[in-house]
């Protein structure tokens, strides 16, 4: 798989597609949850929880994805590459300042505009 711009790519990394990271998080067997078909409130960082800040990547064992990943709903969105409206990037996960998102749903980041500078991309509002 060649080099995809993103914001990763100043890491050395890659930002998974809408449909990698999807997977990463549901499964095979298209799961709800990253942990199953029925949710339970303390499996990720959300608003209810009330600790009102971003937390440890690992600090939800019981969370993971059924490919060991963490934080795949809750605590913070995560930028994945492609368009899904109007040229915005694609945003999955949720985060701690708000309701947990089902794997599937989705949210829009920010637009993506031209080729620029070491990122390979310019973001606008």
């Amino acid at each position: 798989m060649g080099r995809r711009p993103g914001l990763c790519r100043l890491g050395g990394e890659e930002s998974p597609y809408r449909t990698q990271w999807e997977k990463a998080a549901r499964g095979t067997d298209k799961r709800w949850w990253p942990w199953g078909n029925d949710f339970y409130p303390g499996f990720c960082n959300w608003s209810e929880l009330g600790i009102n800040r971003t937390t440890d990547v690992t600090r939800f064992h019981q969370g993971v994805s059924p490919y060991g990943c963490y934080d795949m709903s809750g605590n913070v969105w995560e930028m994945c590459e492609g368009a899904w409206i109007e040229g915005h990037l694609p945003m999955r996960g949720g985060a701690s300042s708000a309701a947990p998102l089902l794997c599937a749903q989705r949210s829009a980041g920010p637009r993506r505009t031209k080729p620029t500078g070491p990122t390979g991309w310019a973001f606008g509002a």
